[in-house]
């Protein structure tokens, strides 16, 4: 490229990014300018979270731009279907391997926009912290949340977390109504003797649901100029999921007195923590309601003479009480290896109604993990954990981990897994209006490794994995769970590579995988999420830019239909559904204390195909304009 060429392509860059400055700006400029106001400042450094997993673990705020643009829950992480529309049901496009010995319900449509315990963030914070988010898209699709936490003294803080998504969608039975609230109260003794912890935890899943487009060419169809007025399996089909959930947690630590003295003579004792112990209790209510007014057997059975009104339910009371003893970390060490250790023991009550069907478990899980670094080269972390009593009993997980550090951001490293589980509550035993099986269906085993590469200075990561799973379940029909005789085993390999030149970034995923059986699993072969943009900092990092292009592909596969009745995803080999690349443009722009961005989503729509399917009979929605804003300040 000739110099002027460069100073050409230079300027033109430097002109559109001017563009869409002026106009991001032109709508956040009350925010902006009301930001630099005395009274709201801009101090990310001020705040930290922790999460109730990782207590000794510091979190900063994500105050960058990288993927602010992706706020759909089901298109955030890598791999993700969902049924096309926020809210929409969900499901990964490869297998993961089972990481809990305790009872499973077997719900996980809605898992991407659930909020649970493990999730809340408890802040610490220096100065009150308010964060204020809000996305808009075509069709109603609306996404708001709100933030609040601040410490009332140095040991005592709170916080309140809330969400809401509302979407109608693009096709008849698409309209979802979610809400997600936290709140939480954190309190630490001076001493560091004593920690406690309260929160609690409610969703409210309000989802429209049909059964698809009988037409499979309706992106061809000339003659539809509205969506909306597209026939649809199911017209008034509707499933309602609600949450309240309830921590109490107090902790001692057990270490090292430390004396201060400051200036004023003024003597103070804190405890550095050795030891830990912990004891955790929750309650949980979660129901589920599914619901057709009209008669539609056929959709469900194929039985036309079997025509009722669904009116379904499940409900789950949950008991638990967990005592916890960790020996920590010590960082201060002289010994040549430093390690951690985790002992817990886990007891749950477990009460399900559903329909005829009044069911009473039990669990009691026994288990540990254990870290240690051996001269700062070697990484192991293991963890297991075993099931004593009632349903599930001699379920067990067993995980290990081997890093090794190469040299200064290069790692390689192996995992290992094992684990024996019962099959979920739904899989076993079910009663609705259409669905009534009661299977005996046997322990599920899986074993699964992998080996991995990382090296950021070249910005790549491969991974390679492979499982095996005796007696894997999967769904069939019009929703019908069937147990494999014999073993499903996959591989797969995964790779993460970043490429830079100047201001330009590729960015990709991309998985290849593979399976014995194609007629039980219903995934693509290839995955693939590739990002070209441009970034840029201006101003001192006052004014930061990304601009670029975003591709989501994978191959054409058998896609599984979808059972709204009972949450499932039912493999299909009726008919291949045809996939072509699906580009997203977006501008994302973040000034001080204001992140927004700008995307234009399907961009290819038109050029490279008429439309894609997620699932068989279920469309992906048309080209959308889609924008968002997220202000974050401190008084």
């Amino acid at each position: 490229m000739s110099e002027q060429s460069s100073s050409n392509f230079q300027f033109s860059i430097f002109n559109f990014r001017l563009l869409i400055t002026a106009f991001l700006f032109s709508i956040f400029y009350p925010l902006t300018s009301f930001s630099q106001d005395t009274t709201f400042r801009y101090y990310p450094q001020f705040t930290k979270y922790t999460l109730l997993n990782q207590p000794d673990s510091v979190h900063s705020l994500d105050t960058a731009i990288n993927f602010f643009y992706r706020y759909h829950p089901a298109e955030r992480p890598f791999g993700y279907r969902y049924l096309g529309y926020l809210g929409a049901p969900e499901s990964p496009l490869f297998f993961i391997p089972p990481d809990d010995a305790d009872i499973d319900i077997g719900f996980h449509q809605f898992d991407l926009y659930w909020r649970t315990i493990d999730d809340v963030k408890f802040y610490d914070t220096h100065e009150p912290f308010t964060s204020i988010g809000y996305q808009q898209g075509s069709r109603n699709e609306i996404l708001a949340s709100v933030i609040h936490s601040q410490n009332i003294t140095p040991n005592l803080s709170f916080g309140i977390d809330f969400g809401r998504m509302r979407a109608d969608g693009w096709y008849q039975r698409q309209t979802a109504k979610i809400s997600n609230f936290n709140a939480y109260v954190r309190y630490h003794s001076p001493n560091n003797l004593y920690q406690g912890m309260v929160a609690f935890v409610l969703n409210d899943l309000n989802v429209q649901l049909n059964g698809g487009v009988p037409n499979q060419k309706i992106f061809s169809d000339s003659t539809l100029f509205d969506k909306s007025l597209a026939p649809v399996f199911l017209d008034s089909a509707n499933s309602i999921w609600k949450n309240d959930e309830l921590l109490l947690l107090n902790a001692l630590n057990f270490g090292k007195w430390i004396i201060t003295e400051k200036k004023d003579s003024v003597v103070k004792k804190r405890i550095d923590p050795k030891v830990r112990l912990q004891h955790r209790f929750e309650w949980e209510k979660r129901s589920y309601f599914y619901s057709d007014a009209s008669h539609d057997g056929p959709f469900y059975t194929g039985d036309t003479l079997d025509l009722i009104r669904a009116a379904d339910s499940l409900i789950l009371h949950r008991i638990t009480n967990e005592i916890r003893l960790s020996k920590l970390q010590n960082d201060t060490s002289a010994l040549a290896f430093k390690f951690s250790v985790d002992a817990f023991l886990r007891h749950s009550v477990f009460k399900i109604q559903n329909k005829d069907l009044k069911e009473n478990f039990q669990s009691a899980i026994i288990g540990g993990a254990f870290s240690t670094l051996f001269f700062s080269k070697l990484k192991l972390n293991s963890f297991g954990e075993l099931n004593l009593i009632d349903r599930n009993s001699g379920d067990f997980v067993l995980d290990a981990s081997l890093d090794y550090f190469v040299a200064k951001g290069r790692t390689m490293g192996v995992e290992a897994k094992i684990s024996r589980n019962h099959p979920s509550v739904i899989e076993q035993e079910y009663q609705s209006a259409y669905f009534n099986w009661d299977s005996s269906f046997v322990p599920m085993t899986t074993t699964a490794e992998s080996i991995f590469y990382i090296d950021q200075k070249l910005k790549i990561k491969i991974t390679a994995s492979f499982f095996s799973q005796s007696n894997f379940i999967y769904w069939v029909g019009y929703g019908t769970p069937v147990q494999l005789d014999g073993s499903l085993t996959g591989f797969n390999i995964s790779l993460v590579k970043n490429f830079r030149v100047w201001r330009i970034h590729l960015d990709n995923e991309i998985r290849y995988q593979t399976f014995s059986a194609d007629t039980v699993i219903a995934f693509p072969s290839i995955i693939l999420r590739s990002s070209l943009y441009y970034e840029d900092d201006d101003f001192k990092h006052a004014l930061q830019t990304k601009t670029g292009i975003e591709v989501h592909y994978n191959d054409d596969y058998f896609a599984p239909g979808y059972q709204p009745a009972i949450g499932q995803f039912p493999v299909q080999h009726n008919s291949s559904v045809h996939y072509y690349p699906v580009a997203d443009l977006f501008v994302a722009v973040k000034v001080k204390a204001v992140r927004g961005f700008l995307m234009i989503q399907n961009l290819t729509q038109g050029i490279l195909g008429n439309g894609n399917f997620s699932a068989y009979h279920y469309p992906m929605p048309d080209r959308a304009f889609k924008v968002g804003l997220q202000w974050m300040f401190w008084n």
